[in-house]
């Protein structure tokens, strides 16, 4: 059933899917005004997968590792203390610390310190919950295909709604999906098609460099 048109959010950018045939996972993402081109993007999303880019213990910052240490860092204009530490990839005992020297201050708070205190103490349970076991992920994520569109972010939310069901809750970044390329590409032409946007939509299975990125169908696109 195609929805009733309506203005987009963003005029337009690429909905693409990744796919890591080692993992088992495929990634569907979007590209817009202000975000990195879909072949930074793959590089973006290696790095992190690689733990080439690791994740700060306090404000689950990305950062690339320096010497397997998070780098010195500035978060909301005060100096993190999570910088020159090991990663969370590597342990969870800083984020812990933290953790409880928030909890056993947090009855003496109102306000809105109170209500930032209680945002941190659920973010970092949630944070540690999730790497407590980490185990490093396997393979490298490969292009399979991206849609140039108006309206990304209606066809990205769309996608992932129909893909909810195979969401990896576990994987080191969102939008992972357990499933295949062809149910991910299948979700994004449904999505595309329900907003009206499959005629105007165009195609690419080959991945460009960012300078070409996006051209006319004699670059790779097909409409």
């Amino acid at each position: 059933m195609k929805l009733a048109a309506a203005p987009f959010l963003c005029s337009t950018g690429s909905v693409y899917v990744l796919e890591n045939l080692v993992a088992q996972r495929v990634k569907v993402g979007m590209t817009a005004i202000g975000a990195n081109d879909v072949a930074n993007r793959l590089k973006d999303v290696n790095d992190m997968w690689a733990e080439r880019k690791v994740t700060c213990q306090i404000c689950g910052g990305r950062l690339v590792h320096v010497m397997g240490l998070v780098p010195r860092h500035v978060k909301s204009g005060i100096v993190c203390i999570g910088g020159d530490n090991v990663p969370l990839e590597k342990s969870t005992a800083l984020a812990a610390q933290q953790l409880q020297a928030t909890k056993d201050r947090i009855h003496k708070l109102h306000g809105t310190e109170l209500s930032s205190a209680t945002r941190v103490v659920s973010t970092l349970a949630l944070r540690i919950e999730k790497y407590r076991d980490h185990v490093p992920p396997a393979g490298e994520w490969q292009f399979c295909v991206a849609f140039h569109t108006e309206g990304v972010a209606e066809v990205e939310a769309l996608a992932h709604k129909k893909l909810a069901k195979h969401l990896d809750r576990q994987a080191p970044f969102g939008e992972v999906f357990c499933c295949t390329a062809s149910e991910a590409t299948e979700a994004v032409e449904a999505a595309l098609g329900e907003l009206g946007l499959s005629d105007t939509a165009r195609r690419r299975t080959q991945l460009p460099s960012p300078l070409n990125w996006p051209r006319t169908p004699s670059h790779g696109w097909s409409p």
